[in-house]
């Protein structure tokens, strides 16, 4: 069972996640032959204040 986590910023929609989580399903399904209904997908939204490199505090992308 493949299994993807994915660790971002709050701030997607669920509609957003939801195609993502079906592009990669998409993807495994066409490379690897895996069956969707085998295909896990985690969204972790972790807050920016939460996200260190190097032992410093990241900076959360800027919005345009």
């Amino acid at each position: 069972m493949p299994l993807v986590k994915i660790d971002l910023y709050p701030g997607r929609s669920p509609g957003q996640k939801r195609e993502v989580a079906a592009a990669i399903t998409q993807v495994f399904v066409e490379k690897l032959g895996s069956d969707p209904r085998d295909v896990m997908v985690i969204f972790n939204d972790t807050p920016a204040h939460d996200w260190f490199a190097a032992g410093e505090p990241m900076q959360p992308p800027a919005k345009s």
